[in-house]
């Protein structure tokens, strides 16, 4: 689900940054800084929409540099358990497949796939579908977590209208 967050953040600006386009390398900074990161209060930062207040910037003892303290809004994007996502099957093992879903990448379990399917050379069927590597598929998100690049989550596809199109 996306939601709209208020975000507090220091920008870090090199002296040489100083002059008449300040107002835009603290922007593309910011943008730079927080745009495709997880936090995990927030979830995943798809954009920063506006900056809505900018501080007065403090010279950082030792290097110069100048810290600005600025608040903005951005669109950040946090699953919801029992969500059902759209994905790509990115992997394939044995245990089951993993479904790259925007940011997220989700596993889902041999248990948790619908009907009989069978795993062979890496790929999941049951006589008449075929789960492999690039196909879509529907999957419904169960637990999520954040890491450092991004999030995981384990899936279920074994319910009505999940599974591929």
């Amino acid at each position: 689900m996306f939601f709209i967050v208020d975000l507090h953040r220091n920008v870090c600006i090199k002296p040489g940054q100083l002059g008449p386009n300040f107002e835009q390398h603290v922007a593309d900074t910011l943008r730079s800084d927080i745009e495709g990161r997880c936090i995990s209060k927030y979830g995943y930062i798809v954009c920063v929409v506006r900056l809505l207040e900018r501080e007065k910037g403090r010279v950082q003892d030792g290097s110069g540099n100048i810290i600005v303290p600025v608040k903005c809004q951005a669109v950040a994007f946090q699953p919801v358990k029992e969500e059902v996502m759209d994905g790509v099957i990115v992997s394939v093992n044995s245990m089951g497949f993993f479904a790259q879903c925007g940011p997220i990448k989700a596993f889902v379990t041999a248990s948790n796939l619908s009907g009989d399917y069978k795993q062979h050379n890496g790929v999941w069927t049951d006589g008449s579908t075929r789960l492999g590597v690039d196909q879509d598929v529907r999957i419904r998100i169960l637990g999520y977590k954040y890491e450092t690049n991004g999030m995981t989550a384990v899936a279920q596809m074994d319910q009505d209208f999940l599974g591929p199109p």
